[in-house]
């Protein structure tokens, strides 16, 4: 069992849902729109039939409104006074940007320790996403990572949301660990390894 997995073992309550969303607007002021993000970073090497779903967070906020999902916790070094964390831990933010589009700005956060066949080792891992990109209600945004890795974005307003669960139910999913949607991979990004954005972002009007 790797060091991690006896973490969340030992401390289930490391294990946090914490969203930041506010439900009525002070002042009488108009509800604001509710928008629903969805998030899955996927890895498929060589050879693979089907990919694997590394992470996938998901959460619903409020336009305008910065939201946070965080699970895991922290993790000390056997060797050294040192803590690190483990876990994934996401902030998102969307705002509306024309009628149909909205600017997203999600910074994903996901830490790991590697392998266990030296006793005397500890690897500690961080892997960090920056996406900044205009998303419609229901598109699935694919953005490229490396040629084996890839981040999915899609952002849902509540009816969306409903919709898309009716289309997936009439789909039958592939073995578990995949779903219907992943019909082909995107294309390799130039962006430095898990620092990416969208190959093409369409220009502010």
């Amino acid at each position: 069992m790797s060091a991690f997995n006896r973490l969340l073992a030992t401390f289930p309550l490391l294990f946090s849902l914490l969203t930041s969303t506010a439900l009525a607007q002070p002042g009488g002021e108009e509800p604001r729109e509710g928008v629903i993000i969805k998030i899955r970073l996927c890895e498929q090497p060589a050879g693979a039939k089907y990919p694997t779903i590394l992470a996938q967070p998901m959460l619903q906020t409020l336009v305008g409104q910065p939201a946070q999902i965080r699970v895991g916790g922290s993790l000390k070094s056997q060797f050294y006074p040192s803590m690190h964390e483990m876990g994934l831990k996401l902030n998102v933010v969307a705002t509306k940007h024309d009628d149909k589009r909205y600017a997203v700005k999600a910074d994903l956060v996901r830490g790991r320790t590697l392998g266990e066949n030296d006793p005397d080792t500890e690897i500690f891992t961080t892997e960090t996403l920056q996406v900044r990109m205009l998303a419609e209600n229901g598109q699935l945004n694919k953005i490229a990572i490396s040629p084996s890795k890839w981040c999915e974005l899609t952002l849902f307003t509540p009816q969306g949301y409903v919709d898309f669960q009716e289309e997936a139910n009439r789909h039958k999913p592939h073995p578990a660990g995949t779903t219907f949607s992943y019909s082909a991979k995107p294309t390799v990004s130039t962006i430095p390894p898990m620092i990416a954005r969208p190959e093409t972002l369409p220009s502010s009007q």
